[in-house]
């Protein structure tokens, strides 16, 4: 199934079912199935640009598929398995809300700069002094896609070129940086 078919068939179903999908190592779950997930796992949903617009999902590595399949029962919720790689669920709350959407936030030079969401009504704040160890910290890499690592990594790395007075030059399409000796 396609992310499009899984969201119209959600939809068709009044999105009080959902779908489960494998694709590679990792189980993706669309829409208001995703919302329906993040309640009972405190998973991220992600935006993801597609061609036919914007999607939300949340995935999961395949190995943590018992414990999630725990969940959803705990939760009042059913599974069954439709073939190999698809699975749906049902009994669970699948009520859209922002606030469980962990986004790229736009960076002034760009490239964007991961905030996550935090899930609670309270605003996050970060627990160190040390806003690299934040980013990588909260940057959650099982729902990146390479794409946006990186980017992650590329924002991380222009912030710290930034921080130590370096300056970039392109040359034939490859950044260079070049930093000033602190005195002494």
């Amino acid at each position: 199934m396609t992310e499009k078919e899984v969201l119209d068939k959600q939809e068709q179903a009044g999105n009080s079912e959902f779908f489960l999908i494998l694709i590679g190592r990792f189980y993706h779950a669309y829409g208001n199935g995703a919302f329906a997930l993040s309640r009972i796992t405190g998973y991220h949903v992600r935006r993801k640009q597609r061609k036919m617009g914007e999607v939300l999902v949340l995935g999961f590595p395949i190995d943590l598929f018992d414990s999630v399949r725990d969940r959803v029962r705990d939760a009042g919720g059913e599974m069954e398995p439709i073939d190999g790689k698809t699975w749906k669920f049902h009994g669970i709350d699948g009520t859209p809300d922002l606030s469980m959407v962990s986004e790229p936030k736009p960076e002034s030079g760009g490239q964007p700069e991961f905030r996550v969401h935090d899930r609670s009504s309270v605003a996050y704040h970060a627990t160190t002094d040390s806003w690299l160890e934040d980013a990588v910290r909260h940057f959650d890499l099982s729902m990146a896609t390479p794409m946006d690592a990186m980017l992650f990594v590329n924002s991380l790395k222009q912030r710290l070129q930034r921080q130590k007075g370096c300056v970039a030059s392109q040359k034939d399409g490859d950044s260079e940086f070049a930093c000033e000796s602190p005195p002494g």
